[in-house]
């Protein structure tokens, strides 16, 4: 790329190529050396590069959008939330601008930076927020860990760092200790992206790994209604209350049915707002 510019990885003497001016470390594809491009002689942070990744995006990938507007990838990320991992490729436009595609289990989404014109705490956020003029719903939350970098990061991002998330629909929130984003979220067909890519939507789907895949290897796990999987201590303790609800239900049988309510239809712990079954507080 025009502009780009040269330095030699202060580890290994291969020769790097920085995309963006504003990038604050890049990761050696030769030795796996992360440097810190903010210092004078580009000090070394640590060796980040483990084994090669299965994904459906590599960082040196071009391509071009409708509008003719040529996005090479130029960093990319792996976040873990437990058993649960997704990647982010950092893309950027012939005229400097940068957005993310955020790949995670089977759908592809483009995240475009927002610049923020109003005061946002995100540790504040609740279930909704005002921005812009309206509000925005949280649909998920979460804090992952940086489990893997390559190429170009516009931030001082580590392995181990860890990122918060907020999921609003069309709009996403990430932020650390040091850095707040927000992006405008929207979803892209794998069709259309291998399109622009230069792919076959095969090609394409060749790395485009499924979670539901590793979780056959590694036996059954239940999932969680937001679709992440559950932990083995979270499951341990669903299967425990519904053991003794059973057992419950077992003891009230055995006394004659005197414990169940028959004007609500069905078992009735403290409040509840109509027939059927409810826990409420006491």
């Amino acid at each position: 790329m025009a502009g780009a510019k040269k330095i030699a990885c202060t580890q290994c003497g291969a020769p790097l190529e920085i995309q963006n001016p504003r990038a604050k470390t890049v990761v050696c594809a030769h030795c796996g050396a992360q440097l810190d491009l903010t210092s004078p002689d580009y000090a070394f942070l640590g060796v980040v590069q483990r084994e090669p990744l299965l994904t459906p995006l590599k960082v040196g990938q071009s391509g071009t959008d409708t509008e003719g507007v040529t996005w090479t990838i130029i960093g990319m990320m792996r976040l873990r939330e437990d058993s649960w991992y997704w990647d982010e490729f950092l893309i950027q436009a012939t005229d400097g601008r940068t957005a993310w595609i955020q790949y995670d289990d089977g759908e592809f989404s483009i995240f475009a930076p927002k610049r923020l014109t109003e005061p946002l705490d995100p540790k504040e956020i609740q279930g909704k927020f005002f921005l812009e003029g309206r509000w925005h719903y949280v649909r998920e939350r979460g804090q992952a860990v940086i489990d893997r970098i390559e190429g170009e990061l516009t931030w001082k991002a580590k392995v181990g760092d860890v990122m918060n998330w907020i999921d609003a629909a069309a709009v996403g929130i990430e932020w650390t200790d040091r850095e707040i984003e927000v992006f405008e979220r929207r979803h892209i067909e794998r069709s259309a992206l291998a399109t622009m890519f230069g792919m076959s939507v095969e090609e394409l789907s060749e790395g485009a790994y499924t979670l539901e895949d590793d979780d056959e290897d590694e036996g059954w796990a239940p999932v969680s209604s937001s679709g992440k999987q559950v932990s083995a201590v979270q499951a341990a303790v669903i299967i425990g209350f519904l053991l003794l609800f059973l057992l419950f239900l077992a003891y009230a049988a055995s006394q004659g049915g005197s414990m169940v309510s028959s004007s609500s239809g069905g078992y009735s712990r403290g409040y509840s707002s109509g027939g059927g079954f409810s826990f409420g507080k006491n």
